[in-house]
């Protein structure tokens, strides 16, 4: 018989290696910004946190690792590369708070 720590580390390797099969991890993604009256590079920049509101799932805080700038028929549209905090980055403060 096996100890109940061992016998719960063999299950927690066990979830984990489950759930690596059945999902992938994302370290960042893409998403259109609405700026709601905010200006880029005035109330926010690169380095900044933004407040992501999903629809699919629960809304959380990201870094905001790149912004892209396309102009298009007169139209100027932003793009932001969107990654999870470290334990620094979370510490720091940002007055700006983007809806993505």
């Amino acid at each position: 018989m096996q100890p109940v720590g061992e016998y719960q580390d063999a299950l927690s390797q066990a979830g984990t290696e489950a759930l690596a099969e059945s999902f992938s991890v994302v370290d960042e993604f893409t998403a259109q910004m609405s700026n709601q009256g905010l200006e880029y590079k005035k109330d926010y920049d690169v380095g900044n946190i933004a407040h992501v509101r999903s629809e699919v799932g629960p809304d959380t805080d990201l870094l905001i690792a790149e912004i892209s700038e396309t102009y298009q028929d007169g139209k100027r549209d932003l793009s932001a590369v969107l990654s999870p905090m470290t334990v620094e980055q979370d510490e720091e403060e940002s007055d700006a708070s983007l809806s993505i």
